[in-house]
């Protein structure tokens, strides 16, 4: 009995990766695989922008620097949905991207777009699930953005467990005069 009983435990946490499987407390359909590697917040978004700047760069485009704010509002976006349990670019307040990235101080540009995604469970997984959608794909092949800010957050309370952000941008020259402006200040010795 206790043979049997060891092999049915082992049957029924196995599953086969890419194999959907139901589960009965909600219902949900999700994608598993038993040797999944748990990545930090930090790897996830590291592997994102790599991913994103290899192919980029195959596509014969510059790659792109991680902005502060963009990666705030990016990081914002993934843990609304999570916590709040939806999958959608209006978030929980109402706010659309228009409306929610400059409340993260990302006002003065001439470019904005946004990649979403939920259940992937690998950096390259969510960028190759992006590149296969024609309207991810060119927010990310275009050649008008030159910022980015990742999102992630792993959350097995939340519908999708998942979720994944991408925020582009393209400063005016207003903020780029602001920015140098900045850090020229920041870099003068001060007497």
């Amino acid at each position: 009995m206790k043979l049997r009983l060891g092999i049915l435990l082992a049957i029924a946490v196995t599953t086969i990766p890419g194999v959907a499987n139901s589960e009965p407390k909600t219902g949900r359909t999700t994608t598993k695989s038993v040797q999944t590697k748990r990545l930090t917040t930090e790897e996830a978004i590291q592997g994102v922008l790599n991913f994103t700047n290899q192919v980029r760069k195959a596509h014969g485009l510059g790659v792109l620097k991680v902005e502060t704010r963009l990666a705030s509002a990016a990081q914002w976006m993934v843990q609304d949905m999570a916590s709040n349990n939806y999958f959608s670019h209006t978030d929980s307040l109402g706010r659309g991207l228009g409306d929610r990235v400059p409340s993260f101080g990302y006002d003065e540009f001439l470019s904005i777009r946004e990649n979403l995604a939920a259940g992937h469970e690998t950096p390259e997984e969510v960028v190759q699930g992006w590149m296969d959608s024609p309207s991810h794909r060119e927010n990310l092949l275009c050649p008008k953005v030159t910022e980015v800010g990742i999102g992630y957050v792993s959350d097995v309370n939340a519908r999708y467990v998942r979720y994944w952000a991408q925020e582009f941008g393209r400063p005016n020259s207003i903020d780029m005069q602001r920015r140098v402006s900045i850090a020229n200040a920041e870099a003068t010795p001060k007497k």
